[in-house]
This record gives C-alpha cells, sequence and structure tokens, in this order.
C-alpha cells in the first residue's frame, strides 16, 4: 500500500498511529533495517492492550460481513476468512514483538516524541482521511506537521479516501496547506493495493530540501516534554 521498494530496504521507517500492525516486525526481520511504530495505544498495560487488539480484529471482520461487494476478493485476500486468518496472524505477530522489543512508542500523533529529520520515511495508513467525518481538518495539518517535521525525506498516507464519508475536501485542504510551505511538494500517487474497493491511492508529501541540521542516526532520541 505504500509502494516500498529495493531502495527503501535501508531507510530508517516511522509508521504512525500504527496500532496493531506487524508491519515494523516483519520489515525488520526482512530488511535489517530500523523501523519503530508510534501510537498512544502502546501505553496501555499488556493485558488490556491484548485484549484491545482481539477486540479491533473482531470487529474489522464484522464491518466487512456487512458489506464485502465493497472490498475486492482478486487481490490481497480472497474471501472473508482468509482476510481474518491474516489479519489475526499479523495481531500475533505484534503482540508477539512488543513484548520484546524496544520498536514501540506511545504518543499522540499530533505531538511525536522524535527529533527533527530523525527518520528517512514515514508512514501511516487507515487514520487520516479514513476517517475524515470525525476528524476535523485542523488535526490532519497538525499531525501532518508533526509527520513532515520528523521526516527527513517523505511521508506517505493511505489510503486517501474515507470509509464513511467523501474525503475529498479534506484532501483538497491538506494540498493548499502543503504549498503554502515552503520545501514540500505534494502528490496523490496509484498503488497496487487495493482492498477497499477505491482506495488504490497514497499521498506523499516530500522534502525538496533537507535539512541541514538532520539526525540521521538518533532514530531514539526522543524530544522533551
Amino acid at each position: 500500500m505504500f509502494a516500498l521498494n529495493e531502495g527503501d530496504r535501508d531507510k530508517t521507517i516511522a509508521d504512525v498511529a500504527s496500532g496493531a500492525s506487524s508491519f515494523c516486525a516483519e520489515w525488520r526481520q526482512q530488511n535489517q533495517s530500523r523501523c519503530i511504530a508510534i501510537d498512544p495505544v502502546y501505553g496501555l498495560g499488556a493485558l488490556e492492550l491484548e485484549n484491545r487488539v482481539r477486540r479491533g480484529v473482531a470487529t474489522a471482520i464484522r464491518n466487512i460481513e456487512v458489506a464485502p461487494q465493497d472490498y475486492r476478493w482478486d487481490s490481497a485476500f480472497k474471501s472473508v476468512s482468509d482476510h481474518q486468518q491474516e489479519r489475526t496472524s499479523a495481531a500475533l505477530r505484534f503482540l508477539a514483538d512488543i513484548r520484546e522489543s524496544r520498536y514501540y512508542i506511545a504518543a499522540q500523533i499530533e505531538h511525536l516524541p522524535l527529533m527533527d529529520d530523525s527518520v528517512d520515511l514515514v508512514l501511516s495508513s487507515h487514520l487520516l482521511f479514513t476517517y475524515a467525518g470525525s476528524l476535523s481538518i485542523d488535526f490532519h495539518v497538525k499531525s501532518l506537521t508533526e509527520m513532515v517535521r520528523i521526516a527527513r525525506s517523505e511521508v506517505r498516507i493511505f489510503p486517501v479516501v474515507g470509509f464513511e464519508y467523501n474525503a475529498d475536501a479534506t484532501v483538497a485542504a491538506v494540498m493548499e496547506w502543503s504549498r503554502r510551505i515552503e520545501g514540500l511538494s505534494i502528490s496523490i500517487v496509484p498503488v497496487e493495493y487495493e482492498f477497499l474497493r477505491g482506495a488504490d491511492k497514497m499521498m506523499v508529501i516530500s522534502k525538496t530540501a533537507r535539512s541541514e541540521n538532520s539526525n540521521s542516526d538518533s532514530l531514539f532520541t526522543l524530544t522533551e516534554g
């Protein structure tokens, strides 16, 4: 969904609003490069976190079962049961990794506790734009400002459509915001991944001028406060 390729394998990555995703665990294992996950739920106790993850999987499957026609079953997943199995496996990988890893930080998306330019690439999926009906434009701008701040090169957001609300107005507002920021370029890029029908594009915000005071070796240097 983020169009990651061979050129991204040695990059340091922050997965923001990562939730119960196993992405960072799998990325580190496959590429031997650093990937950090950031989400406020990581501050929960182990048992509460596990219970929330299991409830989240069950809720997601129920939502899909209500309207299976809204999803493609000829690409990433072949059936609802296939999706349930894959999602459960990913949740278990996440739970195993967070018990043993230091690569998880509990923080809000609008206040990321990392230094400026401290990771190469920032990714975030299924929060911004996805819930445009309940998350304000101001929330989107504050969140993206933080992600741009900690990224040395790019921020990638997937998808750019809403689940229950047309996200076009929010996307347009973010595009306008980026145009007022010197040193940024923004584009909507098609990707090969499509599960929810119509969710086949990501937003890419690129820094056209790298900061002279980048902190490429300070992935785990937290800001104060």
